[in-house]
Protein backbone atom coordinates (compact mmCIF):
# COMPACT_ATOMS: atom_id res chain seq x y z
CA UNK A 1 0.00 0.00 0.00
CA UNK A 2 2.87 2.01 0.46
CA UNK A 3 4.99 1.43 -2.29
CA UNK A 4 8.15 0.56 0.01
CA UNK A 5 10.55 -1.99 -0.97
CA UNK A 6 11.53 -4.61 1.14
CA UNK A 7 15.05 -5.41 2.37
CA UNK A 8 15.63 -8.58 1.57
CA UNK A 9 18.77 -8.82 2.54
CA UNK A 10 18.99 -8.25 5.97
CA UNK A 11 15.12 -10.55 6.51
CA UNK A 12 17.27 -13.22 5.23
CA UNK A 13 19.74 -12.66 7.42
CA UNK A 14 17.17 -13.11 10.06
CA UNK A 15 16.06 -15.99 9.14
CA UNK A 16 19.62 -17.50 8.97
CA UNK A 17 19.84 -16.31 12.72
CA UNK A 18 16.99 -17.67 13.49
CA UNK A 19 16.30 -20.92 11.49
CA UNK A 20 12.93 -19.62 9.60
CA UNK A 21 11.63 -20.39 6.64
CA UNK A 22 11.24 -17.02 4.54
CA UNK A 23 8.15 -16.88 2.16
CA UNK A 24 7.70 -13.89 -0.21
CA UNK A 25 5.04 -13.22 -2.52
CA UNK A 26 6.09 -10.93 -5.89
CA UNK A 27 2.70 -10.08 -6.44
CA UNK A 28 3.75 -6.39 -7.10
CA UNK A 29 7.25 -6.60 -7.91
CA UNK A 30 7.84 -9.14 -10.90
CA UNK A 31 8.27 -7.26 -13.98
CA UNK A 32 9.07 -4.33 -11.76
CA UNK A 33 12.21 -4.59 -9.50
CA UNK A 34 15.29 -5.97 -10.74
CA UNK A 35 17.80 -4.88 -14.02
CA UNK A 36 15.49 -7.16 -16.27
CA UNK A 37 12.35 -7.56 -14.09
CA UNK A 38 12.69 -10.47 -12.71
CA UNK A 39 11.55 -9.32 -9.10
CA UNK A 40 12.73 -8.48 -5.47
CA UNK A 41 15.36 -11.28 -5.83
CA UNK A 42 17.31 -9.60 -8.88
CA UNK A 43 16.77 -6.08 -7.38
CA UNK A 44 18.69 -7.03 -4.43
CA UNK A 45 20.99 -9.75 -5.92
CA UNK A 46 19.74 -12.47 -3.96
CA UNK A 47 18.41 -14.95 -6.89
CA UNK A 48 17.88 -18.35 -5.76
CA UNK A 49 17.94 -17.41 -1.82
CA UNK A 50 14.30 -17.23 -1.10
CA UNK A 51 13.21 -20.75 0.07
CA UNK A 52 9.75 -20.19 -0.93
CA UNK A 53 8.89 -17.64 -4.01
CA UNK A 54 4.90 -16.88 -4.92
CA UNK A 55 3.54 -14.50 -6.97
CA UNK A 56 0.14 -13.74 -9.21
CA UNK A 57 -0.46 -14.88 -12.99
CA UNK A 58 -3.08 -11.56 -12.98
CA UNK A 59 -0.67 -8.25 -12.44
CA UNK A 60 2.46 -7.47 -14.73
CA UNK A 61 1.38 -11.55 -16.12
CA UNK A 62 -2.24 -10.88 -17.50
CA UNK A 63 -3.55 -14.36 -17.13
CA UNK A 64 -5.29 -15.47 -13.65
CA UNK A 65 -4.13 -17.88 -10.79
CA UNK A 66 -0.81 -17.56 -9.51
CA UNK A 67 2.20 -19.97 -8.61
CA UNK A 68 4.51 -20.99 -5.90
CA UNK A 69 8.18 -21.82 -6.20
CA UNK A 70 10.38 -23.65 -3.87
CA UNK A 71 12.74 -27.05 -3.25
CA UNK A 72 11.11 -30.13 -5.20
CA UNK A 73 9.61 -31.89 -2.16
CA UNK A 74 7.77 -28.75 -1.06
CA UNK A 75 5.84 -28.95 -3.87
CA UNK A 76 5.57 -32.27 -3.42
CA UNK A 77 4.25 -31.31 -0.24
CA UNK A 78 1.65 -28.45 -1.59
CA UNK A 79 0.47 -30.19 -4.37
CA UNK A 80 -1.07 -33.03 -1.63
CA UNK A 81 -1.68 -30.43 0.85
CA UNK A 82 -2.46 -26.89 -0.38
CA UNK A 83 -6.31 -26.45 -0.01
CA UNK A 84 -5.82 -24.11 -2.76
CA UNK A 85 -4.52 -26.29 -5.07
CA UNK A 86 -6.77 -29.52 -3.78
CA UNK A 87 -10.19 -27.77 -4.41
CA UNK A 88 -8.89 -25.72 -8.00
CA UNK A 89 -9.49 -26.45 -11.00
CA UNK A 90 -6.88 -26.93 -13.66
CA UNK A 91 -5.81 -23.79 -15.85
CA UNK A 92 -7.31 -23.41 -18.75
CA UNK A 93 -5.06 -23.72 -22.14
CA UNK A 94 -5.55 -20.53 -22.87
CA UNK A 95 -4.70 -18.61 -19.61
CA UNK A 96 -1.42 -21.12 -19.90
CA UNK A 97 -0.96 -19.88 -22.87
CA UNK A 98 -1.58 -15.90 -22.57
CA UNK A 99 1.04 -16.78 -18.97
CA UNK A 100 3.88 -18.16 -21.07
CA UNK A 101 3.40 -15.62 -23.70
CA UNK A 102 3.90 -13.10 -21.21
CA UNK A 103 6.81 -14.17 -19.35
CA UNK A 104 8.37 -14.94 -22.75
CA UNK A 105 8.13 -10.95 -23.05
CA UNK A 106 9.47 -10.40 -20.21
CA UNK A 107 12.69 -12.42 -20.97
CA UNK A 108 12.76 -10.35 -23.99
CA UNK A 109 11.86 -6.88 -23.45
CA UNK A 110 11.70 -6.67 -19.49
CA UNK A 111 15.10 -4.11 -19.16
CA UNK A 112 13.44 -1.66 -21.83
CA UNK A 113 9.67 -1.66 -21.01
CA UNK A 114 10.94 -1.35 -17.25
CA UNK A 115 13.22 2.20 -18.75
CA UNK A 116 9.80 3.39 -19.74
CA UNK A 117 8.27 2.34 -16.86
CA UNK A 118 11.29 4.30 -14.46
CA UNK A 119 10.13 7.38 -16.34
CA UNK A 120 6.66 7.14 -15.87
CA UNK A 121 7.21 7.01 -12.18
CA UNK A 122 9.21 10.15 -12.21
CA UNK A 123 7.60 12.16 -14.56
CA UNK A 124 4.04 11.10 -12.42
CA UNK A 125 5.87 11.49 -8.85
CA UNK A 126 8.01 14.92 -9.60
CA UNK A 127 4.74 15.98 -10.79
CA UNK A 128 2.51 15.57 -8.24
CA UNK A 129 5.09 16.74 -5.26
CA UNK A 130 6.04 20.01 -7.19
CA UNK A 131 2.06 20.56 -6.59
CA UNK A 132 2.27 19.77 -3.04
CA UNK A 133 1.28 16.16 -2.28
CA UNK A 134 2.57 13.62 0.20
CA UNK A 135 3.64 10.71 -1.82
CA UNK A 136 4.68 8.93 1.49
CA UNK A 137 7.80 6.43 1.13
CA UNK A 138 7.02 4.63 -2.27
CA UNK A 139 10.28 3.32 -4.48
CA UNK A 140 7.91 1.70 -7.16
CA UNK A 141 4.93 2.28 -9.39
CA UNK A 142 2.47 2.29 -6.63
CA UNK A 143 2.04 5.65 -5.49
CA UNK A 144 0.21 5.99 -2.88
CA UNK A 145 -1.23 9.90 -2.54
CA UNK A 146 -1.95 10.12 1.19
CA UNK A 147 -4.86 12.59 2.16
CA UNK A 148 -5.34 11.26 5.83
CA UNK A 149 -8.75 11.80 6.09
CA UNK A 150 -11.42 8.83 4.34
CA UNK A 151 -14.14 11.53 3.79
CA UNK A 152 -11.62 13.77 1.86
CA UNK A 153 -9.88 10.76 0.42
CA UNK A 154 -13.53 9.41 -1.03
CA UNK A 155 -14.31 13.12 -2.28
CA UNK A 156 -10.72 13.21 -4.26
CA UNK A 157 -11.56 9.96 -5.53
CA UNK A 158 -15.24 11.23 -7.20
CA UNK A 159 -13.30 14.34 -8.05
CA UNK A 160 -10.86 12.64 -10.63
CA UNK A 161 -13.67 10.47 -11.76
CA UNK A 162 -15.91 13.24 -12.74
CA UNK A 163 -12.96 14.66 -14.58
CA UNK A 164 -12.62 11.51 -16.47
CA UNK A 165 -9.29 9.90 -14.24
CA UNK A 166 -10.52 6.26 -12.80
CA UNK A 167 -8.80 6.39 -9.50
CA UNK A 168 -10.13 4.39 -6.64
CA UNK A 169 -9.31 5.51 -2.60
CA UNK A 170 -7.85 3.05 -0.13
CA UNK A 171 -9.66 3.39 2.82
CA UNK A 172 -9.12 1.64 6.86
CA UNK A 173 -8.89 -0.75 7.56
CA UNK A 174 -6.72 -1.71 4.62
CA UNK A 175 -4.40 0.91 5.79
CA UNK A 176 -4.21 2.08 9.46
CA UNK A 177 -6.44 5.16 10.93
CA UNK A 178 -5.31 8.27 9.49
CA UNK A 179 -3.80 7.17 6.31
CA UNK A 180 -6.44 7.22 3.64
CA UNK A 181 -4.98 7.39 0.32
CA UNK A 182 -5.30 7.26 -3.35
CA UNK A 183 -3.72 4.71 -4.85
CA UNK A 184 -2.12 5.09 -8.16
CA UNK A 185 -0.40 2.60 -10.34
CA UNK A 186 1.34 4.09 -13.15
CA UNK A 187 2.26 1.31 -16.01
CA UNK A 188 4.52 1.49 -18.99
CA UNK A 189 2.27 1.26 -21.41
CA UNK A 190 1.26 5.35 -20.23
CA UNK A 191 2.11 8.04 -22.53
CA UNK A 192 3.86 11.37 -21.69
CA UNK A 193 0.36 12.97 -22.09
CA UNK A 194 -1.56 10.32 -20.49
CA UNK A 195 0.84 11.17 -17.24
CA UNK A 196 0.64 14.44 -17.37
CA UNK A 197 -2.90 14.61 -17.97
CA UNK A 198 -3.57 12.27 -14.31
CA UNK A 199 -0.77 15.19 -12.51
CA UNK A 200 -3.24 17.77 -13.96
CA UNK A 201 -6.45 16.04 -12.33
CA UNK A 202 -5.15 15.38 -9.18
CA UNK A 203 -3.58 18.92 -9.25
CA UNK A 204 -7.41 20.15 -10.39
CA UNK A 205 -9.52 18.33 -7.50
CA UNK A 206 -6.72 19.23 -4.62
CA UNK A 207 -7.34 22.67 -5.48
CA UNK A 208 -11.41 22.27 -5.84
CA UNK A 209 -11.17 20.95 -2.19
CA UNK A 210 -8.25 22.84 -0.91
CA UNK A 211 -5.68 20.28 -1.10
CA UNK A 212 -2.87 19.93 -0.17
CA UNK A 213 -2.83 21.54 3.02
Amino acid sequence: MDGDILNLPAVLDLCRRYNALLMVDEAHSLGVLGASGRGIEEHWGQSGRIPVLMGTLSKTIPAMGGYVTGERDLIAYLRHNARGFVFSAAMTPPVAAAALAAFDLLEREGSQRRARLAANVERFSRGLRNAGFDLGPTQTPVIPVMLGDSTRALAMAACCQARGLLILPVLPPAVPEGTARLRVNVTAAHTSADVDLAVDIISACGRDLGLPT
